[in-house]
């Protein structure tokens, strides 16, 4: 498998995230574009730091496999933390005293609707996610294993981190990290 190197990273106060993506063959043009966007929270919510990385990834020969990967890295040994999954998002959160910091992307089903709709996924891929896509691996990282790529055929899919005080009643990081890659690429839009 072709292993494309760390793109860029996103420094976080808790940790650098890096991503990458490996091919399982073949060739394909991969592109990632990162960037602050505005969150869309309640008014209610505290202050937000959020920012949003989209992979487009389109085969130009047959790709029998994708791998995209988001991992936070250099977590102090005081954070505190764990996976949570749900409303259409598998996330990571770590805390220390001052500041939490969430990293998530979609789950099984936000990456099954996707392909359904055919617009940021191949459509095909409908009858090929029988098995999850998604890994959540410790302390923090997420692996979508996705099925193949003819010649032409794309892939976009957006992941977000956001850090913010600790706040118990909202919990704003998880909440902010849950976007759509529409909502990505339209916020990331030069």
């Amino acid at each position: 498998m072709e292993e494309r190197p760390l793109f860029d990273v996103i420094e976080t106060p808790l940790g650098v995230v890096g991503f990458s993506c490996r091919l399982g063959g073949g060739k394909a043009k991969v592109d990632l574009r990162i960037g602050p966007i505005e969150p869309d929270l309640p008014a209610v919510y505290p202050p937000v730091t959020l920012w949003a990385a989209v992979w487009h990834v389109v085969a130009r020969d047959p790709v029998p496999e994708v791998t995209l990967t988001a991992a936070l890295t250099g977590i102090p040994d005081d954070a505190v933390g764990d996976y949570d999954t749900g409303e259409r998002l598998d996330a990571f959160t770590f805390e220390t005293a001052d500041v939490a910091v969430t990293l998530g992307g979609p789950d099984f089903e936000s990456v099954h609707e996707d392909a359904a709709l055919g617009e940021y996924l191949p459509s095909r891929w409908v009858g090929e996610l029988d098995e999850f896509p998604v890994e959540m691996a410790e302390p923090a990282r997420l692996i979508w294993r996705l099925p193949g790529l003819e010649p032409g055929e794309s892939v976009r899919l957006a992941v977000a981190v956001a850090w913010a005080e600790p706040d118990e009643e909202y919990l704003p990081t998880y909440s902010a990290v849950s976007i759509s890659t529409e909502y990505a690429l339209r916020q990331l839009a030069p």
